[in-house]
Parts: structure tokens; C-alpha cells; sequence
């Protein structure tokens, strides 16, 4: 938790959330959205962090920054996910709260800090392409 605790102290004054990305492994159920994203230039070809999806397993909240982005309090109100679905042009997912921050990631990178992939390891029937030692294990 010491090194989560870190992270969470070096998050910049625009990130609100730490998130890790989902593994490649997993990765395809976005991998449609992203492409499309990428070919009409939703978002933007130099940023790979928004070249996949996120896993919302392990999640860190700056609760005190998240009440005073004004951003984040007009995208949390219930009519803002249907215009974030419209702005994105894409259909509504089904993972609930995985699928809503990254729609919100990729329109709002500077909200997020990637996660390193230690934090979201899978155990099982994956390729993962974390070298790192796992901290969490996602089975």
C-alpha cells in the first residue's frame, strides 16, 4: 500500500484518477472503440495511453480534487453520460463504471495517471506483458 500511497502523492494537479490499463490479453473489448476513436481523430495518434482500454479493478481517487474540478462535477451529473456516449460517437458498453471512465479518459486524458501494470496482473489465460513483478493479481 506504501507504493499506491506514493503514487497517489506524485499525481499532477490535473489527475484525479490512477487507473490501470487493462492487459493486452484482454484488451479487444475496447480495441474496436479505440480504432475507431483513432481513424475519425477522437483521439489523438501520439498518445498511446489511450490506445487501449482501462481495468477499474484497482483504482486511485483523489476524492478532494474530484469535488473541485468543475469538469468532473458536470460530466458525474446523470444527462452527461448520454452526451459523452454522443460526443465519442459510440455505443454504450456494459461495464458500468470501467466503460464510463474510459469513455472519460479519452476525452479528458489529463484526468488520469496510468497505473504501472504491476497493479493489474492476470494470473491466468493471458499473455502478459507486464515484466514486472505482480503487486495485485487480477484472477
Amino acid at each position: 500500500l506504501i507504493s499506491l500511497y506514493k503514487i497517489a502523492n506524485d499525481m499532477e494537479k490535473t489527475e484525479l484518477v490512477a487507473v490501470a490499463r487493462d492487459p493486452d490479453c484482454v484488451n479487444s473489448y475496447y480495441q474496436m472503440t479505440v480504432d475507431d476513436l483513432l481513424e475519425r481523430g477522437i483521439i489523438s495518434k501520439t498518445d498511446t495511453r489511450l490506445h487501449h482500454g482501462i481495468n477499474t479493478g484497482v483504482v486511485l481517487y483523489d476524492l478532494e480534487r474530484m469535488r473541485q474540478s468543475s469538469t468532473y462535477q458536470v460530466e458525474v451529473q446523470i444527462n452527461s453520460y448520454q452526451k459523452l456516449v454522443d460526443y465519442l460517437d459510440t455505443h454504450k458498453l456494459m461495464l458500468g463504471d470501467q466503460d464510463w471512465f474510459n469513455f472519460l479518459r479519452w476525452k479528458y486524458p489529463n484526468m488520469f495517471r496510468d497505473l504501472p501494470c504491476e497493479y493489474n496482473s492476470f494470473v491466468e489465460g493471458c499473455d502478459h506483458p507486464c515484466l514486472t513483478k505482480p503487486k495485485i493479481k487480477h484472477i
